[in-house]
């Protein structure tokens, strides 16, 4: 899965050329991790049934 990890609202209006890793949202997002996790074992679930 892809992740754009844009710069935090804080460091918004840093420059382009000073915008560091620190500057950016973590790529991870929990509330995303939850639904994937969630719409796989429905299917892992649905497999096992068959």
């Amino acid at each position: 899965e892809f992740a754009e990890r844009l710069v935090l609202p804080q460091y918004k209006n840093l420059p382009d050329t000073e915008v560091k890793e620190f500057h950016r949202r973590d790529g991870f997002e929990v509330a995303s991790a939850d639904k994937i996790f969630e719409s796989t074992s429905k299917e892992q679930l649905s497999r096992v049934g068959s």
